[in-house]
């Protein structure tokens, strides 16, 4: 089911699909995925069908991909800001608790979030999460979120057909369902006023070392998390080991994968 949640920030939205399975046990804890930056709500669709035999999953957008209201310019303010759309949303989908899972730059915001509520979460899933390490010097980020998206919205009438030519590969991600409605739709993620980007960039440095890093305050985490990464990956993973180690009395699993960050 498909629904545009209402949130106070300047009356925006947030665009939601739900999946129940008639016979799942509803009163499992739900899983919530936030939207994957780049490849917005798609980029979970091969975890829906599969998740949702046993509970009710839900996936949302995150603000700059649904809504475009203009952010704050000062990073803290930022942060509470997506924070404060994450627990409007959840009051108005009326769920106690949930598995809060995200990936990459959502992953830094769904942290922000569970140090912010952590009873409203019963389990954090990061994969890749970006933003937990302090910026080291003389060495940069291969974050583009900002650089995607501008060439997109650069390209005008001619963006979806760059976007198929820059990355030919996208329907691979997404178990090779309808590959036209993938590319439509981060199509139309990115070619609106960049909100969401200009964001970003004001809660990162030049090089795409988070401002406010999230290594320091996940130590106060009082939430069981799970750190994914990619053995490929340009993330260390050693920071979830650190994690864990500087949390001895909360559960946390890192799992390490052979795959790169996409």
């Amino acid at each position: 089911m498909r629904s545009c949640v209402q949130i106070r920030l300047q009356n925006s939205f947030i665009y939601t699909i739900s999946a129940k399975n008639g016979s799942n046990d509803r009163k499992r804890i739900p899983v919530v995925f936030i939207s994957m930056y780049i490849f917005g709500i798609c980029g979970w669709v091969g975890n829906i069908d599969h998740i949702a035999k046993d509970r009710t999953v839900y996936v949302f957008d995150l603000l700059g991909l649904s809504s475009r209201p203009i952010f704050n310019r000062d990073p803290t303010l930022i942060e509470e800001e997506y924070v404060r759309s994450i627990e409007d949303w959840r009051m108005e989908m009326g769920i106690d608790k949930m598995i809060l899972v995200a990936h990459s730059y959502g992953g830094y915001l769904a942290a922000s979030y569970a140090l912010a509520y952590p009873n409203r979460i019963c389990h954090l899933v990061l994969v890749e999460p970006w933003g937990f390490e302090e910026k080291k010097k003389c060495k940069s980020r291969q974050v583009n979120i900002y650089i995607f998206a501008t060439i997109l919205r650069l390209s005008g009438p001619f963006a979806l057909t760059l976007l198929r030519i820059l990355r030919p590969d996208l329907p691979n991600y997404f178990n090779g369902k309808n590959a036209d409605a993938i590319y439509d739709y981060i199509y139309k993620c990115h070619i609106k006023p960049p909100t969401g980007e200009i964001a970003f960039s004001n809660m990162s440095y030049s090089h795409g070392w988070a401002k406010r890093p999230m290594v320091e305050r996940s130590f106060d985490l009082e939430v069981s998390t799970t750190f994914i990464y990619g053995s490929r990956s340009w993330m260390d993973h050693t920071l979830g080991h650190l994690i864990k180690f500087q949390r001895p009395d909360v559960d946390t699993d890192i799992h390490v994968r052979f795959r790169d960050h996409s």
